[in-house]
């Protein structure tokens, strides 16, 4: 497949997502509080002390 191609179909597919994304957007935003799963974050920083 030509990259042109590839690159048509990709932006195509992110404008068709752009509603769902905007809409969980404005769902996580408007929560009270926000949660995030810092596991990577933390074996991250665990090997960078391990390096150390």
């Amino acid at each position: 497949m030509d990259v042109s191609t590839l690159a048509d179909r990709v932006g195509a597919c992110v404008v068709a997502l752009d509603p769902i994304i905007e809409a969980i957007r404005i769902h996580i935003m408007s929560a009270e509080r926000i949660h995030a799963d810092d596991s990577v974050l933390q074996k991250h920083t665990e090997r960078m002390i391990e390096m150390i």
